[in-house]
């Protein structure tokens, strides 16, 4: 939006907002948040101070006495329609995609530390990172946790990340209770307080990545692995974000039902997309997961939750009218993932859904103080 006597208009009507001013998330942020921000209040050797830190109070507001989300009168759906049209242009800010090549991590929100998908895509997501890629992921627990987690080790040692995966495999997941909760938590920031001297300290340089979570599904506690968070109140303005701003590829692990409609979104994009337009490369992890055969094939236990999506965005991608079953994978060995992902992106001169998507977020005021 442009600066100007409309501008400067519109500006003061935010900053007159009546009642914003008592909101939680009231002015729009100036920022990304970190951490720090999210977790405003948490006290290590305390656990049980995640339930009171700034997140949890947020995402408290969003819900009426039955505990689902309540509506919002129409200051408050003002405000946060303003507050998620901010995160997309920081979002944006952030990726660069001009100068940056964006990577994202999907997968289950309920796969635990101890599982091997988890070590996968932590180390999946450390060796990208370390070749200069952004990573990207829905900023909650389990495989996007994993992603974050393995991208914030990008400068660390082999033995820190051994000692790290250590650590949290001792909660291993948010679970149904406050306590398992707490816990999760906590391993988590004693982790980074370990590597980087207080728990809230931003990580090394090539240890960032972004988050992009929601208080739709706030009983989902955002990780810390992420250096920055984009969070959203409207989970489509999320879910669309989390794919379209990828522009470098996506990794699908294990997941549900969110995972695999990421897939479709995505598959969606790369089926309808125009002339001069490339395929944003799909990579899935895990063969049997995504393609499963026979179970009378069986000879090792198999994942009960395991999906057929794969067949489909193959068939997909042979029938598009621009075909783009090069840029698809299915595999099991995460370093294949790193060498396709590097491969399909070794050209400069390529126009993804991403570019398209980023370069039409138009930035919005602040009403911020001087």
């Amino acid at each position: 939006m442009t600066a100007g006597r409309d501008g400067h208009a519109v500006e003061a009507w935010l900053a007159a907002l009546p009642g914003a001013d008592a909101l939680l998330f009231w002015p729009p942020p100036a920022q990304l948040y970190t951490p720090g921000d999210l977790y405003d209040g948490l006290r290590l050797g305390e656990p049980e101070t995640s339930r009171h830190c700034w997140d949890a109070r947020v995402y408290r507001w969003t819900l009426g006495p039955n505990g689902k989300p309540r509506s919002l009168d129409d200051v408050e759906t003002v405000a946060t329609r303003l507050h998620d049209a901010a995160m997309d242009r920081l979002v944006r800010d952030y990726v660069d995609a001009a100068h940056h090549v964006t990577i994202g991590f999907m997968g289950g929100h309920d796969v635990a530390r101890t599982e091997a998908a988890y070590e996968q895509v932590a180390r999946t997501a450390r060796e990208m990172r370390r070749r200069g890629f952004k990573i990207v992921t829905g900023g909650g627990p389990g495989l996007m946790e994993a992603a974050n987690f393995g991208a914030m080790l990008a400068p660390h040692t082999d033995e820190d990340l051994d000692a790290s995966l250590q650590l949290l495999r001792t909660a291993p997941d948010f679970g149904i209770s406050e306590s398992q909760t707490d816990a999760w938590i906590h391993t988590a920031a004693q982790v980074r307080d370990t590597l980087l001297g207080r728990w809230n300290a931003p990580p090394l340089p090539g240890g960032d990545s972004l988050g992009l979570p929601t208080w739709y599904y706030g009983a989902e506690p955002p990780n810390l692995f992420a250096s920055v968070s984009g969070k959203y109140f409207m989970n489509s303005l999320r879910e669309d974000g989390l794919v379209s701003i990828a522009n470098g590829g996506l990794v699908f692990a294990k997941g549900a039902a969110g995972t695999v409609q990421e897939v479709f979104q995505n598959a969606g994009y790369n089926y309808y997309r125009g002339a001069g337009v490339e395929a944003t490369p799909m990579v899935f992890l895990g063969r049997d997961f995504w393609n499963p055969g026979p179970d009378a094939d069986a000879g090792a236990p198999r994942d009960p939750k395991r999906k057929p999506v794969y067949p489909l965005v193959a068939k997909l991608a042979a029938d598009a009218d621009l075909p783009f079953a090069p840029a698809v994978m299915l595999t099991d060995d995460p370093e294949a993932i790193v060498e396709f992902l590097s491969i399909q992106n070794e050209s400069q001169l390529r126009a993804r859904q991403a570019d398209i998507r980023l370069a039409q977020v138009n930035s919005l005021p602040s009403p911020r103080s001087p």
